[in-house]
């Protein structure tokens, strides 16, 4: 995604497989001079170049972050000069959007995602596998503007757990199921 000025907002959104260059800034998100972007529940995965968000050529911008997945493996997560507000989690794979509290830093954090897949809805996702940082992350079920949000990206409730999921995708409670032996007495 890619803009001079403006504003990008992005709720329940899977940033996935995205290229960019040196001269693009980002390679999910490149903001241009003065630009920003309001991003909750979002994740990012599998993007390539110098970061996932940025700015293009040598301007600035502001990037918010509320609940998000940064999971982009050998790329900062946030690069160019940005200024990051984080509230809420996130989980990330590197501290270059920042770190301290609220800030969950996992470097295995992509190999708790699964790949690019139709989980259900009308557009693809990475599901949260067991183990990851982003399940039951969330204290907060609520957007930037303090909204609740109470479903995934695939339409999915929120929260199936005990809190809800950082990112796009929010794991789907399984129950488990006992299943005892059928015992018959004879004649």
């Amino acid at each position: 995604m890619r803009g001079v000025g403006g504003k990008v907002i992005a709720l329940n959104t899977t940033f996935s497989g995205n290229q960019g260059t040196s001269a693009t800034g980002g390679a999910a998100i490149s903001l241009g001079s003065g630009a920003s972007a309001e991003l909750a529940f979002v994740t990012f995965a599998d993007n390539s170049g110098p970061a996932a968000i940025g700015v293009s050529g040598s301007g600035s911008g502001t990037v918010k972050l509320k609940n998000v997945v940064l999971a982009d493996p050998g790329v900062n997560e946030c690069g160019g000069s940005l200024t990051i507000q984080a509230a809420g989690v996130i989980v990330t794979d590197d501290s270059s959007c920042g770190s301290g509290s609220g800030f969950i830093v996992d470097s295995n954090l992509r190999s708790t995602l699964g790949s690019l897949a139709d989980n259900g809805g009308s557009t693809w996702t990475h599901a949260l596998l067991p183990g990851s940082a982003a399940i039951d992350a969330v204290t907060d079920c609520k957007d930037l503007n303090n909204n609740l949000v109470n479903i995934d990206q695939r339409g999915v409730a929120r929260p199936q757990g005990a809190q809800c999921d950082a990112g796009a995708f929010e794991r789907e409670f399984v129950g488990f199921r006992l299943y005892l032996p059928l015992v018959v007495r004879g004649p």
